[in-house]
């Protein structure tokens, strides 16, 4: 659903819904600034920034200091669920949006997801649109718009077609009613939220650009072993709720494998460059990884390099 995001007029911010932004951090704080900056250049007016600081060892306390119109949270790690769910439960805005330490928001994100929100009373979420660039800003890809089931839950079980969390604006109260992030994933809780939501409640969608998410060596979805073995725990986790619903169960599998080749194949690649980079500790629980997820991976590697044929 197309989003007007034109600013409101003459409103006050006071008389506008509080939007609550949320920024968890671990050891990223050189790029606090420029996410912190890209939140006060939005054209909504009423926010309020809250930084869980999940542990850092850098210097995110000394960083966040310099900015008083953030609200700073330290606890000691929990990883990313347990860091947002300290910030679901400090939070006063109606809506709620996450944007991890490394990315930005553009200008009208925030407005263009309060708007949709306002226009559909019967949505927990609604999310835009992303862009995947390099540190320096260097476009690397768009994300697709794709298709939507008119089940929502068939939708996010055939795939995530949410590009990036930060694309996101949640209603706060119906995040804390079905629980916030499940703390026993430590990836792919995303996407575990969005089926969670969207078996109860309906879910909207704008083409606004909300998020530039930057793509550097230490994000963690590069671990594509590791991934893998959280997504196979998550489609586990949804098994139960689709029992007897064949044609949920078919978009589940379709989903698990479409997932399953493409952090497979990742993995083996990451292997093999532990593996030349001599680290073979790595390579070890990698492969172990791999192969109790996705055993099918190695040949699905070697078939991917004989269609490709030779460098």
């Amino acid at each position: 659903m197309t989003v007007d995001a034109r600013p409101s007029g003459d409103a006050g911010a006071t008389d506008l819904p509080l939007v609550t932004v949320v920024m968890t951090c671990y050891n990223h704080g050189r790029y606090l600034p420029d996410a912190i900056a890209s939140i006060r250049a939005q054209t909504w007016p009423h926010i309020e920034m809250i930084l869980v600081d999940d542990g850092s060892t850098d210097e995110t306390a000394a960083i966040v200091a310099q900015f008083d119109d953030v609200t700073y949270i330290w606890q000691a790690n929990q990883g990313p669920s347990g860091a947002r769910n300290t910030a679901i439960e400090r939070a006063r805005g109606e809506f709620i949006a996450f944007l991890d330490a490394d990315d930005l928001f553009y200008p009208e994100g925030i407005e263009a997801g309060v708007r949709d929100l306002q226009a559909h009373p019967d949505c927990a979420f609604t999310f835009g649109r992303n862009r995947r660039v390099t540190m320096d800003g260097k476009l690397l890809l768009e994300d697709l718009v794709h298709p939507m089931d008119p089940d929502g839950y068939t939708t996010f079980l055939r795939r995530n077609i949410i590009g990036s969390h930060a694309s996101i604006l949640y209603r706060t109260e119906l995040l804390r009613r079905v629980g916030g992030f499940d703390v026993s994933l430590r990836a792919c809780e995303d996407h575990e939220l969005y089926l969670r939501l969207v078996r109860q409640y309906s879910f909207s969608r704008h083409l606004t650009f909300v998020t530039d998410y930057r793509f550097h060596n230490t994000n963690s979805t590069r671990n594509a072993a590791r991934m893998l073995g959280w997504y196979q725990q998550m489609d586990r986790m949804q098994r139960p709720y689709i029992a007897g619903n064949q044609r949920r169960t078919a978009a589940l599998d379709l989903g698990t494998r479409i997932a399953s080749e493409y952090y497979g194949i990742l993995a083996m690649k990451g292997i093999v460059g532990s593996i030349v980079r001599r680290r073979p500790g790595d390579a070890l629980r990698d492969a172990r990884t791999l192969m109790t997820e996705y055993p099918q991976a190695p040949l699905l590697a070697a078939q991917s390099v004989i269609k490709r044929g030779p460098a």
